[in-house]
């Protein structure tokens, strides 16, 4: 049975050595289109009911 290359000593930095710098910077422009979008959902949310009140009053 082989070890799994994580636990044994070094394997996460190995792993870590091996990521492309691109692979990286694409995780990076995800997170920040995954906050974005977040956000964007969020105002909206806020939004609506408040423009509906206003309409009302």
């Amino acid at each position: 049975m082989r070890a799994d290359p994580d636990t044994t000593t070094g394997g996460a930095q190995d792993r870590a050595a091996r990521v492309p710098q691109r692979a990286l910077g694409l995780r990076r422009l995800g997170w920040f289109l995954l906050l974005w979008s977040l956000s964007v959902a969020s105002l909206t949310a806020i939004a609506w009911p408040l423009r509906w009140l206003l309409r009302s009053v």
